[in-house]
């Protein structure tokens, strides 16, 4: 019962830029798309999502930046949900500097290594950073928070904001199924 007692108590303290539906916290902002709330139970699901992508990958990345990491590079992780990603390189890679953006402020506040920064930033509306300033940039499963008209403003600002001779890598899955059943196509076209 203290679990559904605690849960409760955080329901009721929703910070500004938030709203509660059922039981779940969602964001506020009209302008944004992301569907999936972002609350602690959704960034536990990230976490657990996070670490079966390693798990399948055989790491965190699949960019040749391991040689560069090592010696030490600036790096942004865009929409980086639970800021995982960011957190895990910034351990094995502590000679580079993460930069960690989302539009939810929901970061981790406890044992962030001191070479990760989170903000709150919206890459479609425009990252706060100078050109050329990452020499690699890292996003992954943004395709629940991006229109299509959205996709082409966020690819132009994530090359913005690579050096020249960067590298930008992207992680998405599609939602498009071959042979899909009728009564799937207003969901597809929802998202489309």
């Amino acid at each position: 019962m203290a679990g559904t007692e605690n849960q409760t108590n955080n329901l009721q303290e929703v910070p500004e830029g938030f709203r509660i539906i059922g039981d779940r916290r969602f964001m506020a902002e009209a302008n944004l798309r992301y569907i999936l709330p972002n609350d602690e139970v959704e960034m536990n699901r990230l976490d657990y999502q996070h670490y079966v992508l390693k798990h399948l990958r055989h790491g965190n990345f699949t960019a040749p930046m391991n040689e560069l990491l090592e010696v030490g590079i600036t790096v942004l992780d865009a929409g980086c949900g639970s800021g995982r990603w960011a957190l895990e390189m910034a351990e094995e890679y502590p000679n580079s500097t993460f930069y960690a953006t989302d539009c939810a402020e929901v970061f981790p506040t406890a044992n962030v290594p001191s070479n990760v920064i989170f903000l709150k930033a919206n890459t479609v509306e425009r990252l706060p950073f100078p050109d050329n300033t990452f020499d690699y940039v890292f996003q992954r499963f943004m395709f629940l928070a991006f229109s299509p008209s959205d996709w082409e403003k966020a690819l132009a600002e994530l090359v913005r904001v690579t050096i020249p001779g960067g590298c930008v890598e992207l992680m998405e899955t599609s939602l498009y199924f071959h042979l899909a059943p009728p009564a799937y196509t207003p969901i597809y076209e929802s998202c489309t």
